[in-house]
Order: C-alpha cells, then structure tokens, then sequence
C-alpha cells in the first residue's frame, strides 16, 4: 500500500519528504463539496458551505512545503490499525478556513462535517492548520479547505510528491 511506498521512497539516496495527495496543485484534479461548521450561524441566504477537500498521506505537507501554522499534521495515530477501534476522525485545515470560520479563536479542537446542518455525517475534528496553496493557479481565486488522513479513506488514488536534495539528477 502507500505507508510501504512512502517508506521506500523515503529511504532512496537524497530524498527528504515523500507523501501524496487526491488533488495535486494546479493538476486540474479537484474536489470539494458542502460543510458545516458546528456552532457557527450561517449568513442570511447560505444554505451550506463550500470548502475544497483533500486526502494525503505520508510527509505531503513536508514534501510541498506547505507550512504547518499552528496545531499538527497527520501521524500514526490517525491511521486505522487491524482489531483496533478507529481512529479518532480529523482534518487538517488551511489558514483561510480558519480566517473565516473561526476568527479570533483558536480552530484547534473545533468540529466540522460534511454536508448541511441536517447532515448524520459524523464530525471531525480540527488538529491542525496549515498554509493555503493556490490549487487553481498562481491568480486564481482558491476555496477554504480541508485535508484527512488518506488512512481514513484508503480507497483514494493520490499523486505521488517527493522532496529531494542536492543534484535532481542524482
């Protein structure tokens, strides 16, 4: 699977960071879909949010350079374990959605889920915020948006990201 794969990569001659991601930046892979975040009221007219989604797993955001701003990123346990109760369902989000939904607070340990208020999506938990990425272009208008832990949801593809050192060619 992706856990071996990041291990190998890791461990070739002058690689630092080795992870992946469903939606790559400026790929023209995307998704994104409705939120809600609990306690906040919607603006008149809003019927649900609009945040763009991503899976990752391995040192992604070590890999892209994508600054960790407060809280933490993903590690083992968020990862499912065979016989074990699930992990604890997070999310990682960018500065933006934390701008915007929570401001002046602190968005570690707020919830959120997938879909409207009405939702039976179970929530997930804020442990992390990282810096924003201009997924659709270097001027292009970006949504807020979220990462979870690809263990969480295995069954998604995701681009291979490796961070090297030194000589490319090498």
């Amino acid at each position: 699977g992706y856990r071996a794969l990041w291990d190998r990569l890791r461990a070739l001659p002058g690689v630092e960071a080795a992870g992946g991601v469903t939606s790559l930046p400026m790929s023209g892979f995307f998704a994104w879909g409705p939120i809600t975040a609990e306690g906040r009221q919607p603006v008149a007219g809003e019927k649900f949010l609009n945040a763009d989604m991503r899976s990752v797993g391995g040192d992604y955001f070590s890999a892209m350079r994508i600054p960790l701003v407060r809280g933490r990123v993903f590690d083992d346990r968020d990862w499912p374990v065979p016989g074990a109760a699930p992990p604890a369902r997070v999310v990682v989000i960018d500065a933006r959605m934390a701008r915007e939904l929570w401001p002046d607070q602190d968005p570690i340990g707020k919830r959120l889920k997938y879909g409207d208020a009405a939702s039976t999506s179970p929530w997930e938990t804020v442990v992390g915020v990282v810096g924003e990425v201009k997924q659709y272009g270097p001027r292009a208008y970006a949504r807020i948006a979220l990462y979870r832990p690809h263990g969480q949801s295995p069954s998604r593809a995701l681009f291979v990201t490796v961070r090297g050192r030194g000589d490319a060619e090498t």
